[in-house]
C-alpha cells in the first residue's frame, strides 16, 4: 500500500496554529516508554525485590556485632580490682559473631523465595513495557484508520457536492434531472455531511487517546506510518502460548513461591544450629590488660506448639494445590483463546482480500458511471448508487484492515510479544 500521510487539526480553527509534528509508531513508542507511570512503578518494585533478595541472601552469612561501654565505678570490688588494678575507670569493648549453620531449610527457602519474587517483578516490568507498546500501537492504528475513513468520506462528500451542483445547473437548463432526482441527491449529500461530521469526531477522539498515551499535548500531527497490510506468511501458526504468556508465567512464579513456603513452614519443627563467638576487652588504663574469648554452638528446637505449625503447613499446601488447579485451567483457556484468535486473524485476512477486490470493482464501476454521466447516458440514481458502493467498499476494507491489525496485536499480547 502506498504510504499515506494524513494531517488533522485537533485544535479549532480559531486556535493558535502550531507547526505539524510528524509521528511514526516508533516515535510514539519511545515517548510512551519514557514517561509512563506504570513502568516507573514497576521499576521501583524491581528495585524493592532486588533489595529483599539481597537481605535474604545475606541471612546465610555471619553477623558481626560490636559493643563498647564506659563506667565510673564508685569503688573497686575484689573481682574488678583483679581486672582493672587500682583505677576506677571501667572500659569495655567486645566483638560478637553469629554464623547460622543449619535452620531446617528455612533460610535457604526464604532465599529461593526472594529470588523467585525478584524474577517475577522483572517479568512484570517486561510485561508492563510490552502491554504499553501494544496499547500504543493499537491507538496509533485506530487513529490512522479514523484518518483514512475520514478522508474517504470527505472525498465522497466532495463528489456528491459536484454531482449536486451539476444536476442543479442541468435542471435549470434542460429540466433534467427531474426535481425528485435532485431532492434525492440533496438527501444523499446531507447524509454524507453527517458521515463526515461523525468521522471527524471519531478521529479527534482517536488522536486524543493516542496523544494521552504518549503524554503529548493536543496539536496538529502527521501520522507517517500506514496501517500494516496482512502478511502472506502466518507468523503465529504452530505457537505454544504457554511457553511465553505472561499470565501463565506469573502462576508458575507463584507456584514456586508456594512450594518454598511449604518447606519454610515445615522447618519450624526442625532444630536450628548457630556458631557463636565472643571476644571482650576490659581495662582501666590503656592498653587493655585483660581479655577473654569464648565460642560455642547453640541449638534451638520447637518441641510442641499445639499443632500451630501443622495447621500453617496445611494452609501452604492448599495454596500450592490451588495454584496447580489454576495453572491447568489457565492453560486450557489460553490454548482455546489462541486458536480462536488465530482463526479470527485468518478470517480477517480473507475479508480484507475480498474487500480489496470489491473496492477495485466499485471504483471501476464508479468511473464508468461518471463517464456515462458526462454523455448523459447514466441517470443520477445510478451514479449515486455507484458512489455509495465505492464508499462502502472502502470503509469495509479499512475496517477489515484495522480489525486484522488489532487481532494481530492481541495475538502478540497472548504470546508475550511486542509490536515490532
Amino acid at each position: 500500500m502506498k504510504k499515506i500521510i494524513l494531517t488533522v487539526m485537533i485544535i479549532s480553527i480559531s486556535s493558535v496554529a502550531f507547526a505539524a509534528t510528524e509521528l511514526s509508531l516508533n516515535d510514539c513508542l519511545d515517548q510512551a516508554l519514557k514517561k509512563n507511570e506504570t513502568i516507573a512503578v514497576q521499576e521501583k518494585k524491581v528495585a524493592e525485590y532486588r533489595l529483599k533478595a539481597q537481605e535474604k541472601n545475606a541471612a546465610l552469612l555471619p553477623a558481626l556485632g560490636l559493643s563498647a561501654s564506659y563506667n565510673r565505678l564508685p569503688y573497686l570490688s575484689a573481682a574488678k580490682a583483679a581486672i582493672l588494678g587500682s583505677g576506677l575507670d571501667d572500659y569495655n569493648l567486645s566483638f560478637t559473631l553469629k554464623q547460622p549453620l543449619y535452620a531446617g531449610g528455612k533460610l535457604r527457602g526464604e532465599q529461593e523465595s526472594a529470588n523467585v519474587e525478584l524474577k517475577k517483578a522483572e517479568d512484570n516490568l517486561n510485561r508492563s513495557r510490552n502491554d504499553l507498546r501494544l496499547n500504543v500501537a493499537a491507538a496509533y492504528y485506530r487513529a490512522q484508520h479514523a484518518a483514512e475513513a475520514l478522508t474517504a468520506k470527505r472525498l465522497a462528500r466532495g463528489h456528491l457536492e459536484n454531482y449536486y451542483k451539476r444536476s442543479k445547473r442541468l435542471l435549470i437548463e434542460t429540466r433534467l434531472p427531474r426535481l425528485e432526482d435532485l431532492l434525492q441527491i440533496e438527501v444523499q449529500l446531507g447524509n454524507a455531511v453527517i458521515e463526515v461530521e461523525s468521522a471527524e469526531t471519531n478521529y479527534k477522539e482517536a488522536i486524543r487517546s493516542l496523544l494521552d498515551l504518549i503524554y503529548a499535548d493536543e496539536r496538529e500531527i502527521v501520522l507517517s506510518d500506514p496501517l500494516p497490510l496482512p502478511l502472506k506468511e502466518d507468523p503465529f501458526a504452530d505457537q505454544d502460548p504457554l511457553s511465553s504468556n505472561y499470565d501463565y508465567r506469573g502462576v508458575l512464579f507463584d507456584l514456586a513461591v508456594a512450594k518454598e513456603a511449604i518447606g519454610i513452614s515445615k522447618s519450624a519443627l526442625l532444630p536450628s544450629l548457630n556458631l557463636n563467638a565472643y571476644t571482650n576487652w576490659e581495662w582501666s588504663q590503656y592498653p587493655p590488660s585483660r581479655d577473654y574469648t569464648q565460642w560455642g554452638i547453640s541449638m534451638e528446637m520447637l518441641l510442641f506448639d499445639f499443632f500451630k505449625t501443622a495447621a500453617k503447613t496445611g494452609q501452604t499446601e492448599k495454596i500450592y494445590e490451588q495454584g496447580l488447579l489454576k495453572l491447568n485451567l489457565l492453560g486450557r483457556q489460553l490454548r482455546l483463546e489462541y486458536r480462536n484468535k488465530l482463526d479470527a486473524l485468518h478470517s480477517l485476512r480473507t475479508r480484507f482480500n475480498l474487500a480489496t477486490d470489491n473496492l477495485d470493482k466499485a471504483v471501476k464501476s464508479l468511473l464508468l458511471y461518471e463517464a456515462r454521466a458526462q454523455s448523459y447516458t447514466a441517470n443520477s440514481k445510478q451514479l449515486l448508487d455507484a458512489e455509495q458502493a465505492a464508499l462502502n467498499a472502502r470503509v469495509n476494507q479499512l475496517y477489515a484492515l484495522l480489525n486484522y491489525n488489532l487481532t494481530r496485536l492481541e495475538l502478540n499480547r497472548l504470546l508475550g510479544r511486542a509490536e515490532q
